[in-house]
């Protein structure tokens, strides 16, 4: 006989995307490429967008040309994604900021792996129509 057993799981976020005002810490720069208008449109006027996180904590400035060049690829598509309703999103009109953060995973002997370097982009976004209804 077999048995077979599972377990729920509940989603860290709410029911709305990943880049929605509600959840936008858990928006990254993935996410945005695919987000919805709504989930868009329901952040005030920027959308915060996390880059990958780097372990072994290496300076921003090494990883930040990977961050622009990621967040520049999301926006082409963004861009192209909404051309009749988002005014077009400029690279150079992103902010970026990092920090860096430890997480305590318990392995002996990877203390300073632990910690990481993330970087944060802030994208404007400017409406140009209103949202569609349904």
């Amino acid at each position: 006989m077999l048995l077979v057993a599972g377990c729920a799981t509940t989603q860290d976020f709410d029911s709305s995307g990943a880049c929605s005002k509600e959840n936008s810490e858990f928006c990254d720069v993935y996410d945005v490429a695919a987000a919805s208008e709504r989930d868009l449109r329901s952040n005030d006027a920027t959308v915060a967008v996390n880059c990958p996180m780097h372990f072994d904590r290496p300076p921003a400035a090494a990883i930040m040309p990977e961050c622009v060049a990621l967040v520049g690829a999301a926006l082409v598509l963004l861009n192209n994604r909404f051309s009749e309703d988002l005014q077009p999103v400029d690279p150079s009109a992103v902010r970026y900021s990092d920090q860096a953060s430890c997480l305590d995973t318990f392995v002996s002997g990877r203390e300073g792996s632990d910690c990481f370097t993330s970087i944060r982009a802030s994208i404007a976004m400017k409406w140009i129509t209103p949202p569609r209804k349904r």
